[in-house]
Protein backbone atom coordinates (compact mmCIF):
# COMPACT_ATOMS: atom_id res chain seq x y z
CA UNK A 1 0.00 0.00 0.00
CA UNK A 2 1.45 3.65 -0.63
CA UNK A 3 2.46 5.45 2.11
CA UNK A 4 0.43 8.57 3.23
CA UNK A 5 3.57 9.98 4.73
CA UNK A 6 5.38 12.44 2.76
CA UNK A 7 1.44 13.96 2.32
CA UNK A 8 1.37 14.49 5.76
CA UNK A 9 4.38 16.29 6.03
CA UNK A 10 2.99 18.49 3.18
CA UNK A 11 -0.29 19.09 4.82
CA UNK A 12 1.60 20.17 7.79
CA UNK A 13 3.65 22.51 5.85
CA UNK A 14 0.91 23.87 3.91
CA UNK A 15 -1.42 24.00 7.06
CA UNK A 16 1.27 26.35 8.42
CA UNK A 17 1.60 28.65 5.17
CA UNK A 18 -1.91 29.47 5.11
CA UNK A 19 -2.08 30.68 8.21
CA UNK A 20 -0.40 33.70 7.08
CA UNK A 21 -2.30 33.80 3.65
CA UNK A 22 -5.36 35.57 2.86
CA UNK A 23 -7.72 33.09 1.15
CA UNK A 24 -6.58 30.36 -1.22
CA UNK A 25 -8.81 28.73 -3.40
CA UNK A 26 -8.64 25.69 -5.77
CA UNK A 27 -10.61 24.48 -7.95
CA UNK A 28 -11.07 20.87 -9.65
CA UNK A 29 -13.98 21.59 -11.47
CA UNK A 30 -13.74 23.51 -15.15
CA UNK A 31 -17.37 24.96 -13.80
CA UNK A 32 -16.10 26.36 -10.88
CA UNK A 33 -13.09 27.20 -12.80
CA UNK A 34 -15.55 29.87 -14.94
CA UNK A 35 -16.99 31.37 -11.73
CA UNK A 36 -13.74 32.16 -9.64
CA UNK A 37 -12.18 33.44 -12.98
CA UNK A 38 -15.46 35.42 -13.29
CA UNK A 39 -16.35 36.49 -9.54
CA UNK A 40 -13.15 35.81 -7.48
CA UNK A 41 -10.53 37.98 -6.77
CA UNK A 42 -7.35 36.86 -8.26
CA UNK A 43 -5.26 37.04 -5.78
CA UNK A 44 -7.45 34.37 -4.00
CA UNK A 45 -6.98 32.14 -6.39
CA UNK A 46 -4.29 29.48 -5.99
CA UNK A 47 -5.49 27.29 -8.88
CA UNK A 48 -7.80 26.25 -11.50
CA UNK A 49 -8.02 23.37 -13.52
CA UNK A 50 -6.02 22.61 -16.59
CA UNK A 51 -9.17 22.65 -19.07
CA UNK A 52 -9.58 26.38 -17.74
CA UNK A 53 -7.30 28.13 -20.11
CA UNK A 54 -8.90 26.06 -23.37
CA UNK A 55 -11.17 28.23 -25.15
CA UNK A 56 -12.93 25.69 -26.21
CA UNK A 57 -14.33 24.94 -22.85
CA UNK A 58 -14.12 28.11 -21.23
CA UNK A 59 -14.83 31.93 -22.38
CA UNK A 60 -12.67 33.18 -19.64
CA UNK A 61 -9.75 31.35 -21.03
CA UNK A 62 -7.55 33.88 -21.16
CA UNK A 63 -7.90 35.15 -17.82
CA UNK A 64 -6.45 31.55 -16.71
CA UNK A 65 -3.41 32.68 -18.08
CA UNK A 66 -0.91 32.94 -15.80
CA UNK A 67 -2.66 30.75 -12.83
CA UNK A 68 -1.51 27.53 -11.51
CA UNK A 69 -3.32 24.47 -12.92
CA UNK A 70 -4.15 21.22 -11.50
CA UNK A 71 -5.24 17.56 -12.65
CA UNK A 72 -6.87 17.24 -9.17
CA UNK A 73 -4.43 15.44 -8.10
CA UNK A 74 -3.42 15.98 -4.33
CA UNK A 75 0.11 16.03 -5.06
CA UNK A 76 -0.31 19.23 -6.99
CA UNK A 77 -2.57 20.43 -4.25
CA UNK A 78 -1.29 20.47 -0.70
CA UNK A 79 1.74 22.09 -1.81
CA UNK A 80 -0.47 25.01 -1.98
CA UNK A 81 -1.98 25.54 1.06
CA UNK A 82 -5.61 26.05 -0.11
CA UNK A 83 -7.98 27.38 2.44
CA UNK A 84 -11.18 25.64 0.28
CA UNK A 85 -10.98 22.95 -2.23
CA UNK A 86 -13.63 23.64 -4.44
CA UNK A 87 -15.28 20.30 -6.47
CA UNK A 88 -18.24 19.48 -8.06
CA UNK A 89 -21.04 16.99 -6.73
CA UNK A 90 -19.60 14.00 -8.19
CA UNK A 91 -15.61 14.29 -9.66
CA UNK A 92 -12.63 13.98 -8.07
CA UNK A 93 -13.89 11.50 -5.36
CA UNK A 94 -10.36 10.24 -4.23
CA UNK A 95 -8.36 13.19 -3.92
CA UNK A 96 -10.74 15.04 -2.29
CA UNK A 97 -11.53 12.38 0.58
CA UNK A 98 -8.25 12.31 1.48
CA UNK A 99 -7.56 15.89 1.18
CA UNK A 100 -10.46 15.98 3.86
CA UNK A 101 -8.41 13.33 6.47
CA UNK A 102 -5.92 15.31 5.95
CA UNK A 103 -7.69 18.53 7.49
CA UNK A 104 -8.50 20.46 4.59
CA UNK A 105 -11.77 22.15 3.91
CA UNK A 106 -13.64 20.50 0.93
CA UNK A 107 -16.37 21.66 -0.82
CA UNK A 108 -18.72 20.29 -2.98
CA UNK A 109 -20.81 22.61 -5.42
CA UNK A 110 -23.74 20.32 -7.03
CA UNK A 111 -24.18 22.26 -10.94
CA UNK A 112 -27.08 23.09 -12.17
CA UNK A 113 -28.92 20.46 -14.43
CA UNK A 114 -32.68 22.91 -14.39
CA UNK A 115 -32.90 26.21 -14.88
CA UNK A 116 -34.23 26.50 -11.70
CA UNK A 117 -30.82 25.06 -9.88
CA UNK A 118 -29.53 28.55 -11.01
CA UNK A 119 -30.23 30.80 -8.32
CA UNK A 120 -29.24 28.17 -5.28
CA UNK A 121 -25.99 27.59 -7.34
CA UNK A 122 -25.19 31.64 -7.33
CA UNK A 123 -26.19 31.89 -3.99
CA UNK A 124 -23.68 28.94 -2.81
CA UNK A 125 -21.03 30.07 -5.04
CA UNK A 126 -21.77 33.62 -3.43
CA UNK A 127 -21.66 32.58 -0.39
CA UNK A 128 -18.12 30.72 -1.08
CA UNK A 129 -16.59 33.14 -2.48
CA UNK A 130 -17.48 36.29 0.31
CA UNK A 131 -20.55 37.49 -1.74
CA UNK A 132 -19.21 39.38 -4.09
CA UNK A 133 -20.95 42.55 -4.53
CA UNK A 134 -20.00 41.31 -9.12
CA UNK A 135 -21.64 37.82 -8.05
CA UNK A 136 -25.05 39.56 -6.00
CA UNK A 137 -25.34 41.48 -9.14
CA UNK A 138 -24.96 38.78 -11.35
CA UNK A 139 -27.70 36.87 -9.89
CA UNK A 140 -30.09 39.68 -9.43
CA UNK A 141 -30.16 40.15 -13.35
CA UNK A 142 -30.50 36.53 -13.91
CA UNK A 143 -33.49 36.91 -11.60
CA UNK A 144 -34.45 39.74 -13.26
CA UNK A 145 -34.18 38.39 -17.15
CA UNK A 146 -35.64 34.97 -16.07
CA UNK A 147 -39.06 37.04 -14.97
CA UNK A 148 -39.28 39.27 -17.77
CA UNK A 149 -39.27 36.06 -20.34
CA UNK A 150 -42.02 34.18 -18.56
CA UNK A 151 -44.02 37.47 -18.98
CA UNK A 152 -43.43 37.90 -22.37
CA UNK A 153 -43.81 34.16 -22.95
CA UNK A 154 -47.37 33.94 -21.21
CA UNK A 155 -48.17 36.41 -24.10
CA UNK A 156 -46.99 34.16 -27.07
CA UNK A 157 -49.08 31.18 -27.63
CA UNK A 158 -47.03 28.34 -28.02
CA UNK A 159 -47.92 27.50 -31.36
CA UNK A 160 -46.59 30.85 -32.84
CA UNK A 161 -43.48 30.18 -31.21
CA UNK A 162 -40.15 29.18 -34.06
CA UNK A 163 -39.14 25.58 -33.73
CA UNK A 164 -35.14 25.73 -32.92
CA UNK A 165 -32.65 23.11 -32.80
CA UNK A 166 -29.10 23.10 -30.82
CA UNK A 167 -27.02 20.95 -32.95
CA UNK A 168 -23.74 19.98 -31.25
CA UNK A 169 -21.14 17.92 -32.58
CA UNK A 170 -21.92 14.28 -34.26
CA UNK A 171 -25.30 15.57 -35.06
CA UNK A 172 -26.08 15.62 -30.63
CA UNK A 173 -29.44 18.18 -29.73
CA UNK A 174 -30.87 18.27 -26.59
CA UNK A 175 -34.14 17.31 -25.59
CA UNK A 176 -36.63 17.13 -23.45
CA UNK A 177 -35.41 17.61 -19.76
CA UNK A 178 -32.26 19.06 -20.35
CA UNK A 179 -31.04 22.65 -18.89
CA UNK A 180 -30.47 23.58 -22.69
CA UNK A 181 -34.43 22.46 -23.73
CA UNK A 182 -35.65 25.01 -20.63
CA UNK A 183 -33.29 27.76 -22.23
CA UNK A 184 -34.22 27.63 -25.32
CA UNK A 185 -37.90 27.71 -24.11
CA UNK A 186 -37.18 30.37 -22.03
CA UNK A 187 -36.28 32.36 -25.12
CA UNK A 188 -39.42 32.31 -26.69
CA UNK A 189 -38.57 28.95 -29.09
CA UNK A 190 -40.12 25.63 -29.08
CA UNK A 191 -37.37 22.56 -29.06
CA UNK A 192 -37.35 20.68 -32.18
CA UNK A 193 -35.89 18.10 -30.07
CA UNK A 194 -38.85 18.26 -27.77
CA UNK A 195 -40.07 14.45 -28.48
CA UNK A 196 -36.91 13.45 -27.40
CA UNK A 197 -35.60 12.88 -23.59
CA UNK A 198 -32.10 14.06 -22.57
CA UNK A 199 -29.59 14.59 -25.64
CA UNK A 200 -30.75 12.76 -28.78
CA UNK A 201 -28.75 12.15 -31.80
CA UNK A 202 -30.84 14.04 -34.90
CA UNK A 203 -30.30 13.00 -38.83
CA UNK A 204 -30.03 14.29 -41.94
CA UNK A 205 -32.74 13.08 -43.15
CA UNK A 206 -35.03 13.99 -40.48
CA UNK A 207 -33.46 17.72 -40.75
CA UNK A 208 -34.29 18.03 -44.28
CA UNK A 209 -37.70 16.22 -44.03
CA UNK A 210 -38.65 18.23 -41.03
CA UNK A 211 -36.72 21.51 -40.93
CA UNK A 212 -36.65 23.89 -38.25
CA UNK A 213 -37.12 27.83 -38.44
CA UNK A 214 -33.82 27.74 -36.88
CA UNK A 215 -30.47 25.81 -36.83
CA UNK A 216 -28.12 26.68 -33.95
CA UNK A 217 -24.83 25.27 -34.00
CA UNK A 218 -21.09 26.37 -32.69
CA UNK A 219 -19.75 29.18 -33.80
CA UNK A 220 -16.40 27.49 -34.53
CA UNK A 221 -17.87 25.18 -37.58
CA UNK A 222 -17.77 28.31 -39.52
CA UNK A 223 -13.78 28.18 -38.98
CA UNK A 224 -12.34 24.31 -38.71
CA UNK A 225 -13.98 21.29 -40.94
CA UNK A 226 -14.33 18.43 -38.71
CA UNK A 227 -16.37 15.43 -39.11
CA UNK A 228 -18.41 15.97 -36.13
CA UNK A 229 -19.63 18.79 -37.72
CA UNK A 230 -19.72 18.10 -41.33
CA UNK A 231 -23.43 17.72 -41.71
CA UNK A 232 -23.68 21.40 -41.79
CA UNK A 233 -21.93 21.63 -45.27
CA UNK A 234 -24.35 19.29 -46.67
CA UNK A 235 -26.12 20.67 -49.43
CA UNK A 236 -29.35 19.40 -48.99
CA UNK A 237 -29.07 20.28 -45.78
CA UNK A 238 -28.70 23.90 -46.62
CA UNK A 239 -31.16 23.44 -49.54
CA UNK A 240 -33.94 23.09 -46.58
CA UNK A 241 -32.78 25.99 -44.02
CA UNK A 242 -30.82 28.34 -46.30
CA UNK A 243 -28.27 30.68 -44.63
CA UNK A 244 -30.75 32.96 -42.69
CA UNK A 245 -32.15 30.41 -40.48
CA UNK A 246 -29.13 29.37 -38.71
CA UNK A 247 -27.29 31.07 -36.33
CA UNK A 248 -24.59 30.36 -34.59
CA UNK A 249 -23.42 30.24 -30.62
CA UNK A 250 -20.24 30.02 -29.11
CA UNK A 251 -20.27 26.32 -27.75
CA UNK A 252 -18.19 27.40 -24.50
CA UNK A 253 -20.38 29.34 -23.22
CA UNK A 254 -22.80 26.26 -22.35
CA UNK A 255 -20.16 24.32 -21.26
CA UNK A 256 -20.90 25.95 -18.45
CA UNK A 257 -23.90 27.63 -17.67
CA UNK A 258 -24.21 28.97 -14.10
CA UNK A 259 -21.68 31.63 -14.91
CA UNK A 260 -23.00 32.02 -18.43
CA UNK A 261 -26.62 32.50 -18.44
CA UNK A 262 -27.24 35.66 -18.92
CA UNK A 263 -25.09 36.60 -21.71
CA UNK A 264 -26.45 32.81 -23.16
CA UNK A 265 -30.43 33.86 -22.83
CA UNK A 266 -29.70 37.01 -24.50
CA UNK A 267 -27.94 35.78 -27.34
CA UNK A 268 -30.83 32.94 -27.64
CA UNK A 269 -33.49 35.90 -27.19
CA UNK A 270 -31.86 37.84 -29.93
CA UNK A 271 -31.72 34.91 -32.15
CA UNK A 272 -35.47 34.23 -31.13
CA UNK A 273 -36.27 38.25 -32.16
CA UNK A 274 -34.36 37.94 -35.95
CA UNK A 275 -36.43 34.55 -36.20
CA UNK A 276 -39.21 36.51 -35.79
CA UNK A 277 -38.90 39.15 -37.82
CA UNK A 278 -37.91 36.73 -40.55
CA UNK A 279 -41.60 34.68 -40.36
CA UNK A 280 -43.10 38.68 -40.52
CA UNK A 281 -41.54 38.79 -43.73
CA UNK A 282 -42.25 35.66 -45.07
CA UNK A 283 -38.33 34.19 -44.48
CA UNK A 284 -40.02 31.37 -41.99
CA UNK A 285 -42.56 28.50 -42.92
CA UNK A 286 -43.88 26.29 -40.78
Amino acid sequence: MRSHYPLIALCALSLWLSSAQAARLVSVNLCVDQMLLRFAARDDIASVTYFANNPAMSPYAADAQGLHRNHGLVEEIIPLAPDVVLAGAYGARQATALLSQLGYRVERVPLPEKLADIDAHLLRMAELLGEPAALQAYRQTWLEHKKARETANAQVPDSARPRALMLGPNHIAPGAGTLEHELLVLAGFRNWAADQPGFATVNLEQLVQQPPDVLIVDVAADHQFSLAHEVLQHPALNAAIGPQRVARLPSNLAVCPAPNINTLLSALVAIQARIADLATIGGVSR
